[in-house]
């Protein structure tokens, strides 16, 4: 096909236009955090004064959310069923006649509300580990056990489980059950540092460990720990042990 000087012309201009449109956008500074039109969402948002009156008239309800109500799955539920889930380790087709809910959507729901979860709450409750952070769980071990340096216990547990689908003997471990493998790296509370969720039955800690993201980042020096420090009741600077 052949293009002519013109058509490239446009096509340039195009794009151009498009980058200079783009750099406006960047350079707008943000006047409201929160406008003040928004402010009064909870008094007068749609949700708030709309939902729980369509909830009565179901007609109005799927002409409004294009759904019926039936289809419209709530917070609330979608953490019962993932708590429910995790709790008892019920199959999905088995939670799928609880709830009265598709298999599928229950598959669907459980994983897209523990990866919310884990994206709230890892920051808080394992958070990444900084320079002092070592030292205060190294000292804590010291204070406990006696034994100076330590900075992490870590093990693997074998979760039982039903034998997936195709996976062949993968998941069969050693203590003759399917399984597959969570490991923990703990401070001196019991209190999880790292953990790696998911690895075959059949895998050693060893191997587990040198392949999961934890082993990975110490490997690489990639964990925010303190170099070496003297054994304690030791002056001699020739006496050192690193990291």
């Amino acid at each position: 096909m052949k293009v002519n000087s013109n058509t490239i012309l446009s096509r340039n201009i195009i794009i151009i236009a498009l980058i200079q449109r783009r750099r406006k956008i960047k350079r707008r500074v943000r006047e409201f955090w929160v406008h003040p039109i928004h402010s009064d969402r909870l008094l007068n948002g749609k949700f708030y004064t709309m939902h729980s009156k369509l909830l009565d008239f179901p007609k109005n309800f799927f002409t409004f959310y294009r759904m019926t109500i039936t289809s419209f799955i709530p917070v609330e539920e979608r953490l019962s069923v993932t708590i429910r889930y995790l709790a008892t380790g019920a199959s999905f087709n088995t939670l799928s006649f609880d709830y009265l809910m598709g298999a599928s959507t229950i598959r669907n729901i459980t994983k897209t509300t523990c990866e919310q979860i884990w994206n709230i709450l890892q920051p808080l409750y394992m958070p990444i580990k900084q320079h002092d952070d070592w030292i205060k769980i190294a000292d804590e071990f010291y204070s406990r056990t006696n034994f100076p340096n330590i900075i992490g216990a870590i093990d693997g547990k074998h979760i039982r489980m039903m034998q997936p689908e195709h996976s062949g003997s993968s998941y069969f471990n050693y203590k003759k059950f399917f399984s597959c493998v969570l490991m923990a790296w703990t401070d001196a509370d019991y209190k999880f540092v790292y953990i790696d969720v998911g690895s075959y039955g059949t895998a050693s800690d060893s191997e587990i460990f040198k392949t999961s993201e934890m082993g990975k980042r110490l490997s690489e020096n990639r964990l925010n720990i303190p170099s070496g420090r003297y054994l304690p009741n030791y002056d001699d600077e020739h006496v050192y042990v690193s990291k």
